[in-house]
C-alpha cells in the first residue's frame, strides 16, 4: 500500500471525481482537504439540522455529527483516512477516530466532533477546512468492495447519517 501525492490526487479527482466539488487549492503535497458542511446532528438527535452562515457553537463539552461538504467516492483500488486538520485540533475539538473510507465508498463522509474545552466553545464554519483525507493507494483489487456488501450500513449517504445502531432501536 502506498500514500498517494499531489499529483496522483488531483488525477483521482479530475479522471475519477474521487471529491466533489473538487477544488485544486485543497490538494495538499499528500492529502487533499475536506470542508466543514452543512448539517449536524447533536448528540441525543436522530434528524440533522441545518448550520446556517454564522456557523455552529460547539459548547465546551459537546458532542456532535457533522457532515463534509464534498461527496467522496472512493476508487475501487484506493482507501481514504480521514484526519482533523492540525488548527482544529489546537482549538480543543477532537475527531473520534472513525474516519475511514473503504473501496468504493461514496458519500459525504459523517464525522464525530467534540469540544474537549471545558470552559470555551468553538465556532465551526460552513466550508471551513476542517480535515484532510488521505488517499492509500491498495496493492491489488479488493474482492467484495464496500458497494458490494450486504452489511455496508453508510451505502451512498448523501449527507450526516446517526449511527445504525441507534436505527434499530
Amino acid at each position: 500500500m502506498a500514500i498517494c501525492v499531489d499529483w496522483q490526487i488531483r488525477k483521482l479527482c479530475e479522471e475519477q471525481a474521487m471529491i466533489q466539488p473538487f477544488d485544486p487549492a485543497l490538494i495538499n503535497p499528500a492529502s487533499i482537504d475536506v470542508r466543514f458542511g452543512q448539517h449536524v446532528i447533536p448528540e441525543g438527535g436522530t434528524e440533522p439540522s441545518l448550520v446556517g452562515e454564522s456557523g455552529y457553537e460547539l459548547g465546551p463539552g459537546e458532542f456532535i455529527l457533522a457532515e463534509t461538504l464534498e461527496v467522496i467516492r472512493t476508487p475501487r483500488h484506493c482507501a481514504l483516512q480521514f484526519l482533523l486538520k492540525s488548527s482544529v485540533a489546537r482549538l480543543g475539538v477532537q475527531h473520534l477516530l472513525s474516519g475511514y473510507a473503504d473501496p468504493s465508498f461514496t458519500g459525504r463522509l459523517t464525522l464525530q466532533l467534540k469540544n474537549v474545552n471545558s470552559r470555551t466553545p468553538r465556532v465551526l464554519y460552513p466550508g471551513q477546512r476542517i480535515g484532510q483525507l488521505v488517499v492509500h493507494k491498495l496493492d491489488s483489487w479488493c474482492e467484495v468492495d464496500y458497494s458490494q456488501r450486504v452489511d455496508s450500513h453508510y451505502k451512498d449517504q448523501p449527507g450526516v447519517v446517526p449511527s445504525w445502531l441507534e436505527q434499530k432501536k
